[in-house]
């Protein structure tokens, strides 16, 4: 049985504080491989299991990360966290054309 009075059901401590998110990324077309992921964990038992679906989605379809390295210095919420290939050639374009100015 699990103690009511364990460090780990404080709620206040959990989680990241809502001014520290820097990216916030849609999973939802994930959350199947993500819910199969958490069902292995045969030794634990997942809180999400006694949600609602509607609940358990809206925690598990999105990740409200905090980005350390390289340091955020602030500006929007990221919404990706690797640069896509076509905005990555963009870069690499632009570079070239100021390196020939």
């Amino acid at each position: 049985m699990r103690d009511p009075q364990s460090a780990y059901l404080e709620f206040e401590s959990l989680g990241t504080p809502e001014d520290a998110i820097t990216t916030v990324l849609d999973t939802g077309d994930r959350l199947d491989v993500r819910e199969a992921a958490i069902a292995l964990h045969a030794s634990q038992i997942s809180p999400f299991e006694a949600m609602p679906a509607d609940l358990r989605r809206a925690f598990l379809a999105v990740d409200r990360l905090r980005r350390v390295r390289p340091e955020w210095t602030g500006g929007p919420i990221e919404h990706e966290i690797f640069v896509t290939t076509e905005r990555a050639l963009s870069a690499v374009d632009d570079t070239e054309r100021r390196s020939r100015r």
